[in-house]
């Protein structure tokens, strides 16, 4: 029984010592498949620009107009926020404000 159990753990040492090659080659192997498939990716979409000319040019042209109403678009709303700030702020202002009556100089009657 000894035997047998120490047989086993030596079995199964020297099957992973051999599976652990296999193991590097599957590995390195999926990587090259991942990397030529992004490279193949690339290259289609790099020959569709040239195919498609006058549609990559008309997309690149909405996308600039795109982008300047975008960026319009935020300078209008960041530049507005400081009045309506400024709005909901005075309010609380002069509420906190103490009376000229009760300055820090004349103590309450």
């Amino acid at each position: 029984e000894e035997m047998l159990r120490k047989r086993e753990a030596l079995r199964r040492g020297l099957s992973h010592m051999l599976n652990r090659k296999l193991s590097a080659g599957w590995n390195s192997w999926t990587e090259m498949v991942a990397e030529r498939a992004a490279f193949l990716q690339l290259l289609r979409k790099g020959v569709s620009f040239m195919v498609n000319r006058e549609l990559a040019s008309g997309f690149a042209g909405w996308r600039a107009v795109h982008e300047r109403a975008l960026e319009k678009s935020a300078a209008v709303t960041s530049s507005s926020r400081p009045f309506h700030a400024a709005k909901t702020i005075e309010p609380s202002i002069k509420k906190s404000q103490i009376p000229l009556s009760m300055g820090a100089r004349d103590p309450p009657h």
